[in-house]
């Protein structure tokens, strides 16, 4: 798609709609001198009218003539005098081709060979004669252009000189626009400092959305450093052991010192990939701003569906994991989601409660209308831990076994993806609960 030159669409704008802005112009005033001519011209008529009338012409009782039948036909005025009887008793120029007015008189539009005319007309005091004195509509029009002529040059020789400064002008007013381009265009691609450029009023929410998109990506690219960092600092210490005790299996000679420090790689083959996972489920949830692809959530299949991946776990731990219904399967917590996550965030809450609980605990997984669950009997939290152990990578101190700090995380980070709230809670009886509510938020 061809992009458009703003500074070309207002320059072309304003070169256009400046010379028609003019030309209503002159039109106006054109209008506004031919009413003032007009009305002057009248005036004009009005006065003559009543001089002719009191000027004794036309006394005679034989019609007379000064300038017969067009004689004067260059002369923009006009005179008739006519007797009561519509006798015509004196006429001057093309006022002899005129009919008596009608009525009392007053103003009208007379036709005839010579054009067409504005004509007043005026009776005398006792009624016996009837004065008509007229101009031609040309010579008035021919003077309205006259007066609008001679200012018609003062007009038009500034008309390119605004045209130029409206140029100059839409330029000037853009160039801090350029500026700020040429300011992005030489940036690093590493500064992501906000811009201070000085632009007008209107592009200023420009410059904000800017600066604030400036302020997130630096946010980001601080969170993925400090990601990396911490996820490096993480792998290091698990490959680290899985290369000692693959050093002490290729050394050893003894058979069971061989099978120690293999089941021993074997372990810590399994929390390192465990720990890949789960970089790999935060590397793909940070991202996300919203749920692709939402539907209806089947808690009953979900529900079920974590507690036989993890059956083995609990079997191996001689743990119980059981399901808790406190209302019916359909009427728990309605939600519209992603069935993948919900089941990754269930998981991590059992796998959690299972690894952090004593050997043969009871880890309840419950279903009520309002919220989704789940309860261990194990040692619970300190309050003062509660809210860190949300954080990545942060695992409670004296823990022994072995983890990477971020299960809550990405529980948390699914749940906002819902737009539900993760609770974390000691219970009363002994133990913590974690449960998922609709709202935004932690607590």
């Amino acid at each position: 798609m061809k992009r458009v030159s703003l500074q070309r669409r207002l320059v072309v704008a304003l070169l256009l709609i400046a010379p028609l802005m003019w030309l209503l112009s002159a039109g106006v005033a054109l209008s506004q001198t031919h009413e003032e001519i007009n009305e002057l011209y009248d005036s004009q008529l009005q006065l003559l009218a009543h001089q002719l009338l009191t000027s004794g012409r036309g006394q005679s009782s034989s019609p007379t003539s000064d300038g017969g039948d067009g004689d004067r036909d260059d002369n923009a005025l006009a005179q008739a005098i006519w007797h009561r009887d519509g006798r015509m008793i004196w006429a001057d120029g093309a006022g002899a081709d005129w009919q008596p007015p009608p009525g009392e008189g007053g103003f009208f539009t007379r036709r005839s060979h010579h054009g067409e005319w504005r004509v007043y007309a005026l009776r005398s005091a006792d009624g016996e004669r009837v004065v008509a004195v007229g101009q031609r509509i040309s010579a008035r029009n021919s003077a309205a252009l006259k007066v609008v002529g001679s200012q018609f040059l003062a007009w038009l020789v500034p008309l390119p000189l605004l045209l130029l400064a409206l140029v100059l002008a839409v330029r000037r007013g853009l160039a801090p626009l350029s500026r700020l381009a040429g300011d992005l265009a030489r940036r690093r691609s590493d500064d992501l400092s906000p811009v201070s450029q000085s632009v007008p009023a209107e592009a200023q929410p420009l410059i904000d959305a800017l600066n604030h998109l400036f302020a997130r990506v630096e946010q980001n690219l601080e969170h993925e450093r400090r990601f990396t960092a911490d996820a490096a600092h993480e792998l290091r210490s698990p490959l680290a052991a899985l290369r000692v005790q693959a050093e002490v299996a290729q050394l050893a000679h003894d058979p069971a010192v061989m099978k120690h420090a293999l089941d021993n790689l074997t372990i810590g083959i399994e929390r390192a990939t465990r720990l890949v996972d789960q970089l790999l489920a935060l590397s793909r949830l940070d991202p996300l701003r919203g749920l692709s692809q939402a539907q209806p959530v089947n808690w009953t299949v979900l529900c079920n569906s974590a507690l036989n991946e993890l059956a083995t776990l609990a079997a191996r731990r001689g743990s119980t994991l059981q399901i808790e219904w406190r209302a019916p399967a359909e009427q728990v917590l309605p939600l519209t989601g992603d069935a993948t996550l919900l089941s990754l965030l269930l998981r991590n809450l059992l796998e959690n409660a299972l690894r952090y609980s004593p050997a043969g605990a009871t880890v309840n997984l419950v279903c009520d209308r309002t919220c989704i669950a789940v309860e261990d009997n194990g040692p619970g939290v300190a309050p003062e831990w509660l809210d860190k152990v949300r954080q990545r990578f942060v695992r409670l101190p004296g823990q022994h076994e072995p983890g990477s700090g971020l299960g809550l995380s990405i529980v948390e980070r699914i749940a906002a993806l819902h737009g539900l709230r993760l609770t974390l809670a000691n219970r009363p009886q002994g133990g913590l609960s974690a449960s998922l509510s609709m709202g935004t938020g932690t607590d």
